[in-house]
């Protein structure tokens, strides 16, 4: 992709990222398999739930000469702490299933065949809630914690591409 076309890119980047905070209900994200591309996307959601098989890793930044942005660099040092993310983007680490339970990436790992189930099962939990709470509940656990997202996210933006 051209230099000047990273700008817009990074713009859609950015801007898919705060949607995906601003959305009022409580999102389950259920991952089965390896997710090695924009792992940030379910990681974002209020309940991560995985498949025994599942890996996270960030192959499309830094390992093939990009700065780690669209947000994913404020995200993962909230979720499992600054040291231990910039070895994940700088070293391309696998991380396995477990080892993002350990971290708290994830709430629960599971069999692949149980996985579809127990994401509906949290949904119908969720659902018996009282609207209010099910629209107020996920911002007020993250309200603050995103205040540098954005501006962090955007200062990259051309200088992202070397």
């Amino acid at each position: 992709m051209p230099e000047a076309d990273w700008d817009e890119f990074h713009l859609y980047g950015t801007a898919l990222l705060e949607c995906l905070l601003s959305i009022g209900a409580v999102v389950i994200s259920a991952v089965n398999g390896p997710a090695l591309r924009h792992c940030e996307l379910p990681l974002m959601s209020d309940i991560v739930i995985c498949s025994n098989d599942t890996e996270f890793l960030d192959s499309g930044r830094f390992p093939v000469g990009l700065t780690p942005g669209d947000g994913i660099n404020v995200l993962t040092p909230l979720i499992m702490g600054l040291t231990r993310s910039r070895y994940f983007h700088l070293a391309g680490q696998r991380i396995g299933a477990q080892q993002a339970l350990e971290w708290g990436l994830v709430n629960e790992a599971l069999k692949p065949n149980r996985l579809l189930d127990r994401a509906y099962e949290l949904a119908e939990m969720i659902a018996r809630q009282k609207p209010m709470a099910t629209r107020t509940a996920p911002p007020s656990f993250t309200d603050g914690q995103f205040e540098t997202f954005a501006p962090a996210s955007r200062a990259l933006g051309s200088s992202a591409v070397y």
